[in-house]
């Protein structure tokens, strides 16, 4: 069997490649144990400098959090796995743009303009389901970065108004007609090719 984590030294620099490429990288509880363990062996090495994470294949670095793992896990496992992931923070640079600006056509096209021969922006459609709005937030409060975040900066009655305001939202979007959740999206798919 293939190792989920590949380390490789090179002079101070590690590189850590998530070797999961069937499901385009997906995080799930064994890799994110072994990405824990990995980063808190690198931190008692004072020969690290520096360390590259990737995934292996062609097609993804990481897809984002196992979809098939958590679809059955319930609060508190989500929770648990949650834990597991706070691996490293490290701030973002100064003067670096929000990353939800990262997918407009405009940031693309400045950003690639001189390494581009082509860029085609697709844009393609993906319906969140879930087995309830509260099972979407369950999942989302525990995985998804900026909500995440949103939750923990946020004192209880404010994590309640943030609660009841995505429930609002959602409603207006949720196209299920039982207690489940059915949220039609959009997202952009880019491919560029080098210069």
């Amino acid at each position: 069997m293939a190792e989920i984590l590949m380390a490789e030294r090179i002079g101070a620099v590690e590189r850590l490649t998530i070797n999961r490429p069937e499901a385009l990288n997906a995080l799930n509880a064994q890799v994110l144990s072994a990405l824990k363990s990995a980063f808190d062996r690198i931190a008692g090495d004072e020969g690290v400098r520096a360390v590259i994470l990737t995934g292996a294949g062609e097609k993804a670095f990481v897809a984002g959090a196992d979809i098939k793992e958590m679809a059955n896990i319930g609060p508190r496992e989500a929770e648990a796995l949650s834990r597991s992931a706070k691996i490293v923070r490290v701030a973002p640079p100064p003067g670096v743009n929000s990353p939800a600006l990262w997918g407009t056509k405009a940031w693309l096209e400045e950003q690639f303009k001189h390494q581009a021969r082509q860029m085609a922006i697709e844009e393609k459609a993906f319906v969140f389901r879930y087995r309830s709005v509260d099972h979407f937030l369950d999942i989302f409060r525990a995985f998804y970065g900026p909500v995440h975040k949103a939750f923990l900066a946020l004192d209880p009655a404010g994590q309640a108004a943030l609660a009841n305001g995505l429930r609002a939202t959602i409603a207006r979007f949720n196209t299920a007609s039982d207690d489940s959740m059915r949220v039609p999206s959009n997202y952009a798919e880019i491919v560029i090719t080098k210069a």
